[in-house]
């Protein structure tokens, strides 16, 4: 039996880091704004948001 937890995420927008979910919104700009600084502070890491309402994944690019 597995000693780890799921955490449920309640929010639509679901940032995930290297495919790992990290957090989630309710509105698509915050999740954006999140990623971004992420992505600014670490760009080597692949960094997502999904959308769970309509299962689709995006990709953040930061130039």
């Amino acid at each position: 039996m597995s000693k780890q937890k799921r955490v449920i995420e309640v929010g639509r927008y679901w940032l995930q880091i290297d495919r790992q979910t990290k957090g989630s919104y309710d509105e698509l700009e915050a999740a954006q704004a999140a990623g971004e600084q992420l992505k600014k502070k670490f760009p080597n890491v692949h960094v997502a948001l999904y959308d769970k309402q309509s299962g689709l994944h995006s990709v953040l690019r930061v130039l």
